[in-house]
C-alpha cells in the first residue's frame, strides 16, 4: 500500500499539500496503510485528529484496490450530503489527478466517461444513492430508501433501508444486498452457478453461493479449491463421484469417504486457510448419512418389546425372514421363498374325543373312533370328510377273552367319508369265524 500510495498517488490541488504523495510528510499514516493488505486483517479502526490522516488514508486504500486488485467497495457515510461532498470533492479529484486511475475510468470528465461513478438524490421519492456505469449503461447503484412490507398475521411496517442494487438489463434495479438501517441486519441474495466435478471444485471461483456440481461417475473429488471465508450451498446433479474426507481440507461428516448419489445437498464453509468444512448433509431421499447405532438411536426402548436377532447362530445364513398374518393363518417365508403357514394351535382344528380328529394347519388330517358293530362286516363313517383324498385307516379289536383265541380285524375300500372294517375271530386254530359286538378301535389319515 505504501509502495503504491508513493508511486502513483497524487495529491489534488484542492489539498493544501498537492502533488506527489510522501508517506514521510504523515509518517503516522504508514502503519494504517500497511494493515490494509495485511494477511488476516479484517476490520481497520483510525481515532486521529482532524485533518491528520483518515480521508487521505481510505483515499489510498480506495485508489490502490481500484488500480491493482479490483473488488466491491462500500464507503458509508452518515449523511447523503456528506456522501455527495466525498463523491465530488475528493473521490473525483483523485481520480482525476492520479494517472492508473483516470486511465481505468477514462479521459473525460468523470460523471460523462466510459466508467462513472454518480452521487444523486432524486427529489420524488427521497431516495439517495450512489449509482455504478459504464458507456452510459448503468450496472449498478447504492441506493437508500424507505421500504413498506406486511408480514403474514402481521402489521404493516416501514424500515429506512440500504440496497447494493444490480441492473442485469441495464434499466430495472435487482436487490443483491439489502441492509436494515433500523437494527443493522442484511439479507443478501445469493445467486447459483453450474460446475463440472473433478478432482478440485473450485467453489469460490464464482461469486455464486449456490452451485450445481454435474456429473461425477468414478470421479474423486479431493478439494473445493483455495477459496477463504466463503459459504456454499453445494447440489449434485448426477451420482457416483465420491468427496474424499480429510480433517484439514475437506473435513466430511462421520470421518468418512461419501459416495455422492443424485439430488443429494450439502452446506460447506471454508476458513482462513482455506480449508473446507462440510457442516451438513442431505441425502436425496432424506435418510440419514450415517445411520445410529441401536443404542444411540434408541431403537431397543421405543420398541416396547425385546426383539429376537435374525440369524448369526451356528449353521445360520444371513437370509431376512418374515413373519406375518395373513388374515386367516401366520405365514413366514425366507427372503422370497413363500414357506406356507406356521403351525401353531390356533390354526388346528381338532376335536379330541372318542370320536375326533385334528386338521393341521398344512391341511392333513387324523381322525380316531371306537365303534361296538352288530355285524362283522360294516362302513365305519368318518367323523369328517376329507377334502382330498384319504390315505389310509387301520383298526384294532378292543377286549376279547385271552388264550386260545386270535381276534383279526381288516379295513379296505376307503373313501373320503369313511372305510370297510372286517372283525374275525379263530379259536385253537381252527376255523376262521365272523365276529360280532366286539368293540373296534380305528385311526385313519388323509388331506
Amino acid at each position: 500500500m505504501v509502495q503504491w500510495a508513493e508511486k502513483y498517488r497524487r495529491l489534488s490541488k484542492e489539498s493544501s499539500n498537492g502533488g506527489k504523495f510522501i508517506t514521510a510528510k504523515v509518517e503516522v499514516a504508514r502503519g494504517p496503510m500497511l494493515w490494509a493488505t495485511e494477511p488476516g486483517v479484517s476490520k481497520m479502526t483510525l481515532m486521529a485528529c482532524t485533518q491528520l490522516l483518515k480521508t487521505t488514508v481510505i483515499e489510498n486504500i480506495t485508489g490502490r484496490f481500484i488500480h491493482l486488485d479490483p473488488c466491491p467497495i462500500l464507503a458509508v457515510l452518515p449523511k447523503d450530503d456528506a456522501a455527495e461532498t466525498f463523491s465530488k470533492d475528493r473521490l473525483a479529484p483523485m481520480i482525476r489527478d492520479t494517472k492508473v486511475l483516470l486511465e481505468l475510468f477514462g479521459e473525460a470528465k468523470l460523471f460523462a466517461g466510459s466508467r462513472q461513478l454518480v452521487m444523486d438524490k432524486v427529489a420524488s421519492t427521497a431516495i439517495a444513492r450512489i449509482a455504478f456505469a459504464i458507456a452510459g449503461r448503468t450496472w449498478g447503484d447504492i441506493a437508500q430508501r424507505s421500504l413498506t412490507y406486511t408480514p403474514t398475521g402481521g402489521q404493516t411496517t416501514t424500515v429506512e433501508t440500504l440496497a447494493v442494487r444490480a441492473f442485469s438489463d441495464g434499466t430495472t434495479p435487482t436487490d443483491a444486498l439489502l441492509f436494515d438501517l433500523s437494527n443493522g441486519t442484511g439479507d443478501l441474495r445469493a445467486g447459483s452457478a453450474t460446475m463440472a466435478s473433478g478432482t478440485s471444485v473450485d467453489l469460490g471461483s464464482a461469486p455464486m453461493k449456490k452451485v450445481a456440481i454435474t456429473g461425477g461417475a468414478g470421479v474423486v473429488i479431493n478439494s473445493f479449491g483455495p477459496g477463504r471465508h466463503l459459504e456454499r450451498i453445494v447440489r449434485f446433479t448426477d451420482a457416483g463421484a465420491t468427496l474424499v474426507h480429510s480433517a484439514t481440507s475437506l473435513d466430511l461428516p462421520g470421518g468418512a469417504n461419501i459416495v455422492v448419489r443424485a439430488g443429494d445437498r450439502l452446506l460447506a464453509t471454508s476458513d482462513g486457510s482455506g480449508n473446507w468444512r462440510v457442516v451438513a448433509y442431505c441425502r436425496a431421499d432424506g435418510k440419514a448419512l450415517v445411520s445410529p447405532t441401536p443404542a444411540e438411536a434408541g431403537a431397543q426402548p421405543a420398541l416396547g418389546f425385546t426383539p429376537v436377532q435374525q440369524g448369526g447362530g451356528p449353521g445360520q445364513l444371513s437370509n431376512k425372514i418374515y413373519v406375518g398374518w395373513s388374515g386367516d393363518a401366520l405365514k413366514g417365508s425366507v427372503d422370497g421363498v413363500d414357506l406356507g403357514n406356521i403351525w401353531s394351535d390356533f390354526l388346528s382344528v381338532k376335536n379330541f374325543t372318542t370320536n375326533g380328529y385334528i386338521k393341521f394347519p398344512s391341511g392333513f388330517i387324523v381322525q380316531w373312533g371306537r365303534a361296538v358293530p352288530t355285524v362283522s362286516d360294516y362302513l365305519q363313517v368318518l367323523n369328517t370328510n376329507y377334502p382330498g383324498s384319504i390315505l389310509g385307516a387301520i383298526a384294532y379289536m378292543e377286549g376279547g377273552t385271552p388264550g386260545d383265541r386270535v381276534y383279526l380285524v381288516t379295513t379296505d375300500q376307503f373313501g373320503n367319508s369313511g372305510f370297510a372294517v372286517r372283525t374275525r375271530i379263530a379259536i385253537n386254530g381252527g376255523t376262521v369265524a365272523a365276529n360280532a359286538n366286539q368293540p373296534v378301535r380305528w385311526i385313519s389319515w388323509g388331506y
